[in-house]
């Protein structure tokens, strides 16, 4: 938790934990706190709670390290407006909108605000650039939801920190697929892009390499689209969706051989093959060596 005091610091924790950006006022005896937490694949939940000020994110904040990114604004209590383009959305108490990082950008808090902004890579949410603009600082609708999204919220920033990789991947996607029923309230109808669908299929894929049952047929379940619609996505990048999936086991196996004493067919089973010898032949054929003789290697190079 940072506790601020004046305007420097306000623009420092600002830049430091979301992104760079400028502060125009602030009320007199100004008091803020910033709180972030990451959940991995770059999807970062901060709560942040403020009292009066302007800030505004200029094209000269803007870098190419920054601004391939999404940000929900979820206010809890006070008021005030975020613009964006000619685009301008007041927030009162429970409200919510979206806005991307590669625009300049202003906020305006007149009475303070207490919320949340998560910040996620624009390929994962389930829509292209040019849907995603149609609702950038548009007021986010359905009450429900955005109360599901405070207690979601409040009990990652909690529990985060205890979770294994397993649980921070579970709650990133539940996360995410909250975020996105309430995005495609404002795009219903619309079908999302091919890089779009590949963010998502890949985030899946990640998220549940450790079912034995996970390929072609299950992704085209469990996105509602046809099996050659997933190889000629994943095409797009020069790969098979088999070759991802088996990439993200590899991935998830190596950290485990490398950060846990687990026996190696325990490590197997957890990462979806369906049996050792299947294991190892694939771990060997992308790294040269047996996953026993690559937990040799790192033990070495740690006790080295």
């Amino acid at each position: 938790m940072i506790e601020i005091r004046s305007a420097e610091e306000w623009a420092a924790a600002i830049t430091t934990e979301i992104v760079p950006l400028g502060v125009r006022r602030i009320a007199s005896g100004f008091h803020a706190s910033v709180d972030r937490r990451d959940l991995g694949d770059d999807v970062r939940i901060t709560r942040a709670s403020a009292a009066a000020s302007a800030i505004r994110r200029t094209a000269r904040d803007i870098t190419s390290s920054d601004d391939g990114f999404a940000i929900f604004q979820l206010n809890i209590a006070g008021a005030g407006r975020v613009s964006q383009g000619d685009r301008d959305c007041r927030l009162d108490g429970l409200s919510a909108t979206v806005y991307t990082t590669d625009r300049p950008a202003g906020f305006e808090f007149s009475n303070g605000n207490d919320g949340y902004l998560v910040q996620m890579p624009r390929e994962l949410l389930p829509v292209s650039d040019s849907e995603l603009r149609r609702f950038v600082v548009r007021p986010l609708m359905g009450e429900p939801l955005l109360r599901v999204c405070v207690a979601l919220l409040e009990s990652a920033r909690e529990e985060v920190s205890r979770l294994d990789w397993n649980g921070q991947a579970a709650v990133t996607g539940t996360l995410l697929d909250l975020l996105a029923s309430l995005l495609r309230s404002g795009a219903e109808g619309s079908a999302p892009s091919h890089s779009a669908l590949l963010g998502r299929m890949q985030h899946h894929i990640d998220r549940h390499c450790s079912d034995p049952g996970l390929d072609v047929s299950a992704l085209a379940g469990h996105f509602s689209v046809s099996t050659r619609l997933v190889h000629s996505t994943f095409a797009s990048i020069g790969a098979t969706p088999a070759e991802r999936i088996r990439s993200a086991r590899l991935r998830r196996a190596r950290q485990l051989i490398e950060q846990t004493d687990l026996l190696l067919s325990t490590i197997a089973a957890e990462c979806g093959f369906g049996d050792f010898s299947t294991f190892v032949r694939a771990f060997k054929r992308a790294h040269h060596v047996t996953p026993s003789a690559w937990r040799r290697q790192h033990l070495a190079l740690r006790s080295a």
